[in-house]
Formats: C-alpha cells, structure tokens, sequence
C-alpha cells in the first residue's frame, strides 16, 4: 500500500483540526483527550502524532495561525485600499471590510470557534490570541486610521481609539451571533450596517 498523497495528508490533518475544534466546544480544551480526538477522526493515534507531534498544544498552535491568517487578510485588504481613500470612499471601503468579515465570521472554522468561545470565554481567548496579538491587529488598523487623520480624510481623533471604536462594536456583535441558535445573518448585518454608518458620522472631517 503506498504512502497517502498530500492531499489526503491535508484532508486528514484538517480533519483532526475540526474534530478537536468540536471536541473542544463539547468538553473543554482540558476535558478532551487525544485518543478522542483520533476515535473521533477515526485515525490511530500515531497518525494524529504524526500530524500534530505536540499532540493538543500543535493542534492549539495551528488554529491560532489559521485565525491569525484570516485576521491578516482583513487588515492587508484595509491596508491596500487606504492611501488612496477619500472621505466618500472610506465608507464604502469599511462596508465591504464589515462584508469580509461577516463572510469570515461564517466559515467552519469561526462556527467551531464561536461554540468553543461560549464554553471557555477569556481563557479561550488567552489561548488563541494573547495580548500581543491583538494590540498588533489594533495596531495596524490605528496606523491606517493614522494615515487618514494625517491626510484630513477623517477628523483629527487619536488613532488608538479611532481604531478601538471601530473594531469594538465588531467583537460585540460577533459575540451576540455566537449565542444566536439559527445564527440569522440579518439583524447582525444591519446591526453592521448602523455602525458604519454611525462611525462615519462620528469622524468625519
């Protein structure tokens, strides 16, 4: 029997990542064991170990990077369009940001952390994203907000918060979808919607 392709290594390793995500929301991180993780796979525990030589922690570490990977995105698409922004522009350009990240809010991966968050709350978020991190997401938004007061594209608030009252709403209201049973899009996007509009109001020039 030959050795299994890439890509099947790569569908039995996402595998394992959305079975322990799973695990993960039902149990606790502390609760859910390897062995379930690969009984639930139906893997050997050696070919979980073989993906994931750290066993939970690697698995903690590659969702960590995949939703770091997702947060970049956002901040790189934000980043392309703003030097060029007018005032005008600018709310369009958060409105399709908002879009993304309703779209990101939506994939498997943030379902499985959106359950998994409700179970562990900050502890989750210690695990997943340190404060390093996000100081650095808040960061790179602040320095494009930074860029906008400096070019009068927006009132001369300080960036930091500029940025803070920005992505705040955003957590809270990823928070409410997270306790929605039917997940129902709607009220979140125009929920959204009211605060694009609302922040452009705020700082405009």
């Amino acid at each position: 029997m030959g050795r299994p392709s890439k890509a099947d290594s790569r569908d039995t390793r996402q595998a394992i990542i959305d079975a322990a995500l799973d695990l993960f929301a039902e149990q606790g991180f502390a609760g859910t064991s390897i062995r379930q993780i690969a009984r639930s796979v139906q893997v050997a525990e050696s070919a979980l170990y073989y993906h994931f030589p750290e066993g939970k922690q690697a698995i903690l570490a590659a969702v960590k990077e995949a939703v770091m990977e997702s947060r970049a995105k956002l901040v790189t698409f934000l980043e392309a369009r703003a030097p060029e922004l007018t005032t005008t522009e600018l709310g369009q350009v958060l409105r399709e940001l908002a879009d993304r990240i309703l779209t990101a809010w939506e994939s498997p991966l943030e379902r499985r952390m959106s359950r998994w968050m409700l179970r562990e709350g900050p502890t989750l978020m210690k695990q997943i994203m340190g404060f390093e991190d996000m100081m650095r997401g808040r960061s790179a938004i602040a320095k494009i907000f930074a860029d906008l007061v400096e070019r009068k594209v927006i009132a001369p608030f300080p960036a930091p918060i500029l940025a803070l009252h920005f992505i705040g709403p955003l957590v809270l209201m990823r928070m409410h979808l997270s306790t929605e049973p039917n997940r129902n899009m709607d009220p979140i996007r125009d929920m959204v919607d009211d605060h694009i509009n609302f922040f452009m109001k705020a700082v405009a020039a």
